[in-house]
């Protein structure tokens, strides 16, 4: 595996997270973060895992919550909805808390209302998630 990319496993990443906040790591652990952050353009790619499911799912709800140019920023940002600051800025973070995204789900909100962090996100079906939207306006002409 080229240096700074690691093998895509919940325990790696977890390992990564509890580094980033400060909790004792192993040797070995240490050993690939410092390998990330060489200054040698591989200081990026810390998680390996660009390209994923759960990496899109990341990158996609950050965006619609941060990024006004994003078309659904209107329906999240725009609204108040925010990403927890565990969230925001470490995917290791986000993928830790919610681990591999099963086939056919995808993240929702279980309060609507309410912002992007652990204890309001799960992954559900398309069914769960269309029990939980929120009413649509019905424009009468």
């Amino acid at each position: 595996m080229p240096r700074g990319v690691y093998e895509r496993t919940p325990e790696t990443l977890a390992r990564m997270s509890a580094a980033h906040m400060g909790h004792s790591v192993t040797t070995g652990t240490r050993a690939k973060l410092s390998a990330a952050n060489t200054g040698n353009g591989d200081q990026h790619k810390t998680h390996g895992m660009t390209g994923t499911r759960e990496y899109y799912t990341w990158s996609a709800l950050v965006q619609r919550c941060t990024n006004p140019n994003e078309p659904g920023y209107k329906n999240y940002g725009g609204r108040g909805i925010t990403v927890c600051e565990r969230w925001r800025n470490s995917f290791a973070n986000f993928y830790a808390d919610m681990g591999e995204k099963p086939a056919s789900l995808s993240i929702d909100r279980i309060d609507n209302n309410g912002n992007y962090e652990p204890k309001n996100c799960r992954w559900a079906t398309r069914k769960e998630q269309r029990a939980n939207q929120r009413p649509t306006a019905v424009r009468l002409i």
